[in-house]
C-alpha cells in the first residue's frame, strides 16, 4: 500500500482510497488537513495493522 500527500483532493474530503485491478491500493491524504508528520504516523499505524504485529486499525 502506497500513501502519498496531494493538494488537489477536494478540500472536505480528509482521506481518498484508489482501488486498481492488479495494482497495489494508493491512499492519498489531503495535503492542506494532514502534515507531513501525521502522514508518516498514519503510513507506521497502517503498516502496524497490515504485519499482524498488534495495530489497531486507524
Amino acid at each position: 500500500m502506497r500513501i502519498q500527500r496531494v493538494p488537489d483532493i477536494p478540500h472536505d474530503e480528509l482521506v481518498i482510497v484508489v482501488r486498481k485491478p492488479g495494482r497495489e491500493p494508493v491512499v492519498l491524504l489531503n495535503a492542506r488537513l494532514v502534515t507531513e508528520a501525521q502522514a508518516a504516523q498514519f503510513g507506521r499505524r497502517i503498516a502496524n495493522g497490515l504485519d499482524g504485529s498488534g495495530g489497531h486499525g486507524v
